[in-house]
């Protein structure tokens, strides 16, 4: 898709194009197909209803007494439409300007009185499938008759469609931005959509944008006009042959006109005449008339005037084209219009080509283009026609450029033989418009200008009709003489160079020889102007240039010691040269500062300006400039204000960023000068790279003067730190001077005295009038100096609206002492801890005499004992000590090789003390510890005595102490856990980056330890790293684990291991639990299970209950029997929840079934025995008493023998 790209916004400033015969209302803003007049869409069954008002205002060249003969509309599809539709238009003359803000019944409004119905039927003929001009005559011409105020036009549109469509059919449509007439949102009313049950007829959308709309009102029969002429822009004399020159004549009157004649006239650089007829023109109607016998011979400008013979209205007969006759260069377009804006493909690469002619063969060696963007990327290229008269064979394709705005002129190198007729064109080679620039020419002229997308495709689309673009393109046929600058090398436009008093520039441009003649010596000359546009420099260079060669001169070189912006022209001079316009070239470049901005005037104050102490606003206003050729951003702009002796005493700042040369206005923030006298202003930046830092600052000054000020200059008693005896009298005296240049009527000068607590002991106040410039000391009355402390003075001065009262007070400092006052100030030795083993120290008192008088033969004692009250140390000094000094006092020395506590007490004996106080007795402690000693404290986790739950888990903690003075690294801590047998059981190494001196610190151990088996058990921390103490590096502790809750099966006691029983006999199976925890266990399950197999035949349950230690023999029931001979599994198991040795729960002993017990041989004596077989029990019943029964197995083993007597015997 091609669009229009505009590099500047374009106002129309006009909406209607009239003449006596036909009013044009707006000329197509923009397309739409939302707007009317019709609006199609691709579902089938859609219609649309639209209701239009053209208000007067709109038509003000359609006059009362006209004859409305057709109106129309123009449409912009490519596609037909499809199906059965149908159309109809109503028009009518109205009053109103525009319809009732309520909804629109459209079918009531259409049958409304004066509407006439002037189209019904299928749109499908009349609009086709290109864009045009859609015309709708009237049936019966309607005479716009405006009496009563019926000035304004209404047209309804209806349409209607049972087959979709390919598309919506886009109209030209027009807003109230080119139409100011169009002032109403009701003017326009509308219902479009889709409908298999009937058309709507109430609207439900309105508007202010109409359809371009032509009103043709023609007043004569007889009368043509020539609407628009078609012809080269740039026509080449050796192109050698006529240029087809195309004129449209449209027939606005109300006949069909026949056999009227149409003239050329050329006029200017060339004259030629020349007439064709027009055979036979319908109303409405328009034709191309031609002409192609022209071809001018002289180069300069020419007028192409296209002339219609006379009819009823010759002011509409001519119209005038002026165009330019040159050498060599072809152009479409208007050479003395601009461009209307650019064109390209979006989101597309694609190519442009416009059709030229010459007669025979010649030679394409330039083309010359122009774009309206900068830095898109693009191709030009030659082509050949094929037989059809369309874009064939690619000639030539440039390298790919970037464009540039303005005009750009490109080599084709080598030249590009072309013949008869060829296409020159632009190729879009990424998906960037590369705004081409065009003139607007609707319609376009047909067969001249091609487009396809992509780029290089074949499928060539020809911009007419529909597509108004006449993009500029200008060939150039290759001459014999052609000098040009092909490029400036050296420097490049807009190039900048940063200035430098010993560096240089040389001068470099590229010439090319465009023409066939190889050219000799011919002059290249550069010239350098400033941005005054004076000639600063010139350079001549001589060289010969084979045709179609290039050659880079140098023009020399200037000096880089120069600023501001500069003009390099570069000129080829022959005088045989053919084409002119191609010689030059020129660019600007710069030569700059990097970085330079400054604060280049100071607008207020201004020098020696006076301000009034404290009561003259001052806003300082300053200009910054950015001299620097980069834009700095966060630019620091100070205001200071500084004493004569340049102490800075106020500072203000913004924050200003400038474009290169940019400047602005700083204005700072109201102050108050606040110090009197004469004061430095400076204004200055920072705070970004600067690479002239002089240029940074200027100055100004102000004179700050104040006309009343009253100040303390001293007070003269008491002085400022003197010491007084207590009991004496003293009258304060103060000097103060008035500072203003005003007489003071009265001055108030209080005097306060004020203990250290800020009480109010003393006050005075003197009132007395005082000269400008006046200097007086005042005395008060006298004050006791009756107590010891320390206090202070204080001097007020004060006058209504004083402009420095930091002046005004002034206070010193004074105190009262005894007579005799010794102070035990502090131990300077020994303090602290002290390593142990260092040697002996001295033990020294600093002791203070606060008082008057010198301390003579004072007695100071001093006792040092360790923390069990042992004396290590008892001396006693005379010392003498003179007032308000001290000295520091020695009393023997004391040893450190003992790890202890010591406490020191030094007193004050001295019997001349005025009074006891808290300083007379100094109290002070030291501590002899070893030097590197690292304590185990204890075991944290597990404890002294802890107990541990069966299967506990404890992460082992130790908590150690750094009991010496230096600080411990890479500390290591053995952890060992053994048993009872002293097996050891658990082992972790501990380890600790750093402890500080009398600090402590818990180490964890990262392994687990669990107690899996119950007893006691030992815990020893040993500390691995050595230190000077090896008394607490180990702790032993002791713990134990317990077994709670434990029932195990001991034996069992039948079934035993691999015993047999018989089959078929009833057992009892019995086992042994044993409690071997350290709880009473109370009801607690047990089962007895025996399987042959996996089935299950016996299961019997108990309860048991046993104290700790305790052993239970439990019988189950004597149910177990089987029929069979099998290995049996008696499973003894303890079924308790919390049992905490799951291991020992079960026992399992395998037993065997076999054959039992059987009698034989004994029956035949009349023995009767029963059950036989038996498995616990035999009965034996004989004839006569038994005396011994002996039952012996299988094996040969006796079972049973006993002695009896009975005939019954069980």
């Amino acid at each position: 898709m091609i669009l229009r790209y505009f590099f500047l916004l374009l106002i129309a400033c006009f909406s209607l194009l009239s003449n006596a015969q036909y009013t044009t209302v707006g000329d197509g803003a923009f397309s739409s197909g939302n707007f009317g007049p019709i609006r199609t869409d691709t579902l089938p069954a859609y219609y649309s209803r639209f209701a239009f008002i053209y208000p007067a205002a709109s038509m003000d060249s359609l006059s009362h007494g006209d004859t409305i003969s057709a109106i129309s509309f123009k449409h912009r599809s490519f596609d037909s439409l499809r199906g059965n539709c149908n159309m109809r238009v109503f028009v009518k003359a109205t009053s109103a300007s525009r319809f009732d803000s309520t909804a629109l019944n459209w079918a009531l409004e259409s049958r409304s009185s004066g509407m006439q119905l002037i189209y019904d039927a299928n749109p499908k003929r009349l609009l086709g499938n290109l864009p045009k001009e859609v015309i709708f005559p009237l049936t019966t011409p309607m005479r716009w008759d405006t009496t009563g105020g019926t000035k304004n036009l209404e047209i309804l549109v209806e349409y209607t469609q049972t087959t979709n469509q390919v598309a919506t059919m886009n109209w030209l449509v027009e807003t109230s931005f080119f139409v100011p007439g169009f002032i109403n949102g009701h003017e326009v009313k509308f219902r479009y959509g889709s409908s298999t049950g009937g058309i709507d007829s109430i609207t439900t959308s309105n508007t202010t944008i109409h359809p371009t709309l032509k009103i043709y009102h023609p007043a004569n029969f007889d009368d043509l006009e020539a609407l628009r002429v078609y012809s080269l822009g740039r026509v080449p004399l050796l192109m050698d042959k006529p240029d087809s020159i195309k004129a449209v004549i449209a027939n606005v009157g109300k006949d069909t006109i026949r056999n009227k004649k149409v003239y050329l006239d050329v006029s200017g650089a060339n004259t030629f005449k020349d007439s064709t007829v027009v055979t036979e023109i319908a109303p409405f109607e328009e034709q191309f008339v031609y002409f192609d016998t022209y071809a001018p011979s002289a180069q300069g400008t020419e007028n192409i005037q296209i002339r219609i013979d006379s009819d009823q209205d010759t002011s509409n007969n001519s119209i005038v084209k002026a165009r330019n006759a040159n050498y060599n260069e072809y152009s479409h377009s208007d050479p003395f219009s601009s461009s209307t804006g650019g064109i390209g493909f979006n989101g597309s690469t694609g190519d442009f080509i416009a059709k030229f002619y010459v007669k025979g063969t010649s030679y394409i060696n330039q083309i010359k283009v122009d774009f309206t963007a900068a830095n898109r990327q693009f191709q030009l290229g030659v082509w050949d026609v094929d037989t059809n008269g369309l874009p064939g064979q690619e000639l030539f394709m440039s390298d790919t450029s970037l464009s540039t705005p303005g005009t750009f002129i490109m080599a084709v190198l080598p030249r590009v033989q072309v013949s008869n007729a060829f296409f020159v064109g632009i190729r879009q080679t990424n998906t960037t418009n590369v705004a081409f620039s065009y003139q607007e020419e609707a319609p376009i002229r047909p067969n001249t200008f091609y487009f396809t997308a992509p780029a290089g495709d074949t499928n060539w689309t020809s911009f007419s009709p529909g597509f108004d673009f006449n993009f500029n393109i200008q060939p150039r046929l290759q001459v014999a003489n052609d000098i040009a600058i092909a490029e400036i090398v050296q420097p490049m436009q807009g190039d900048s160079f940063l200035y430098s008093p010993n560096d240089s520039l040389e001068l470099k441009a590229r010439v090319i020889n465009y023409g066939y003649q190889n050219q000799g010596s011919f002059i290249v000359r550069g010239e350098i102007r400033n941005r005054f546009n004076q000639l600063e420099y010139t350079y001549e260079a001589i060289t010969p240039l084979q045709s179609g060669d290039t050659v880079t001169v140098s023009l020399g070189k200037i000096s880089k010691f120069r600023l501001g912006e500069y003009n390099f022209k570069v000129t080829a001079i022959l005088s045989t040269d053919s084409v002119q316009d191609n010689n030059s070239k020129d660019l600007d470049f710069y030569f700059f500062k990097d970085y330079d901005v400054a604060v280049d005037q100071i607008f207020t104050p201004r020098r020696n300006d006076t301000v009034e102490l404290r009561r003259g606003p001052l806003q300082p206003v300053v200009r910054v400039i950015n001299y620097g050729a980069r834009r700095q951003t966060t630019i620091l702009v100070k205001f200071d204000l500084l004493t004569a002796s340049g102490e800075l005493f106020y500072t203000q700042q913004k924050v200003v960023s400038l474009n290169p040369l940019g400047t602005s206005i700083i204005a700072f923030d109201t102050l108050y000068v606040n110090r009197e006298g004469k004061h430095t202003v400076r204004s200055y930046t920072t705070g970004v790279v600067d690479s002239f830092l002089i240029n940074d600052t200027a100055y100004s000054s102000i004179v700050v003067s104040k006309e009343d000020d009253i100040g303390i200059i001293r007070i003269d008693l008491p002085q400022d730190n003197k010491r007084f005896a207590v009991g004496t009298t003293v009258r304060p005296k103060v000097t103060y001077r008035n500072n203003g240049i005003k007489d003071q009527s009265e001055v108030t000068i209080v005097v306060n005295k004020k203990g250290a607590d800020g009480a109010l002991l003393y006050t005075d106040t003197i009132q007395e009038p005082s000269p400008f410039f006046s200097l007086k000391a005042l005395q008060f009355k006298p004050m006791a100096i009756d107590s010891l402390g320390k206090f202070t003075m204080e001097a007020i001065a004060s006058i209504p609206d004083d402009q420095q009262p930091e002046n005004d007070t002034m206070i010193v400092d004074y105190s009262v002492v005894t007579g005799n006052d010794l102070r035990l100030v502090k131990f300077l030795s020994p303090d602290g801890i002290i390593a142990r083993g260092s040697p002996s120290g001295e033990v020294l008192l600093v002791v203070a005499n606060a008082g008057i008088n010198d301390a003579v033969e004072a007695k100071i004692s001093v006792l040092i004992e360790d923390a069990t009250t042992n004396r290590i140390l008892n001396d006693t000094q005379m010392v003498n000590i003179p007032g308000f000094t001290t000295d520091t006092i020695s009393f023997g020395s004391v040893s450190f090789n003992e790890i202890n506590d010591y406490y020191a007490t030094a007193e004050n004996h001295w019997k001349d003390e005025d009074q006891a106080n808290a300083a007379d007795t100094l109290f002070n402690g030291y501590g002899v510890r070893y030097q590197s000693d690292l304590a185990i404290i204890r075991n944290i986790e597990i404890p002294d005595g802890d107990t541990l739950e069966l299967g506990d888990v404890r992460l082992p903690r130790v908590f150690v102490q750094n009991m010496g003075i230096d600080t411990v690294k890479n500390v290591e801590i053995k952890i060992t856990i053994k048993n009872s047998s002293n097996v050891t059981v658990y082992q972790d190494t501990l380890s600790v980056n750093k402890i500080a001196s009398s600090s402590a610190q818990s180490v964890v151990s990262k392994n687990p330890y669990v107690g899996s088996v119950a007893g006691t058990y030992t815990l020893v921390s040993t500390l691995i790293s050595t230190d000077n103490n090896s008394d607490n590096n180990t702790l032993s502790t002791l713990f134990r684990v317990v077994k709670r809750n434990d029932l195990t099966v001991v034996r069992s006691l039948a079934p035993l291991l691999n015993e047999n029983i018989y089959k078929s006999s009833i057992y009892k199976p019995v086992a042994v639990f044993k409690n071997d925890g350290i709880e009473p266990l109370v009801n607690v399950d047990i089962v007895c299970d025996v399987k042959v197999g996996l089935i299950s035949i016996y299961r019997s349950f108990k309860t048991i209950s046993a104290a700790p230690g305790e052993e239970v023999t439990v019988s189950f029931d004597s149910t177990l029997t089987h029929p069979d001979i099998a290995l049996a599994t008696a499973e003894f198991r303890v079924e308790y929840p919390e049992d905490q040795i799951i291991e020992n729960d079960t026992l399992f002993v395998d037993f065997n079934f076999v054959q039992g017990l059987s009698v034989n041989g004994v029956e035949d004596l009349g023995v009767r025995l029963y059950p036989n077989p038996f498995i616990n029990r035999i009965t034996i019943e004989a004839p006569r008493n038994i005396t011994r029964v002996k039952l012996i197995d299988v094996q040969g083993k006796v079972v049973h023998d006993a002695v009896v007597s009975d005939r019954f015997i069980e």
